[in-house]
């Protein structure tokens, strides 16, 4: 099966592959040559426990935007 990348890097699955995909979030993990799609029926839950820290968010979210602000971090 093959599918085709457009000029903004996106791809359409084509509907046999597509129907294993019941949930909206898929996750994408490269493995040297190959790439390796997941369905998440959580995201949050996946999500969770990935940064360790007991920094309050709110000083992280002030930390962030002084970054942001002085050019140290590009989004």
């Amino acid at each position: 099966m093959y599918v085709k990348m457009d000029s903004r890097h996106r791809l359409t699955l084509p509907q046999e592959a597509a129907e294993i995909f019941e949930e909206a979030f898929i996750s994408l993990e490269v493995k040297k040559d190959r790439i390796v799609l997941k369905p998440v029926k959580e995201p949050f839950a996946e999500l969770s426990g990935l940064i360790k820290t007991t920094t309050p968010f709110l000083e992280l979210r002030r930390k962030l935007e002084k970054d942001i602000e002085e050019g140290k971090v590009v989004l």
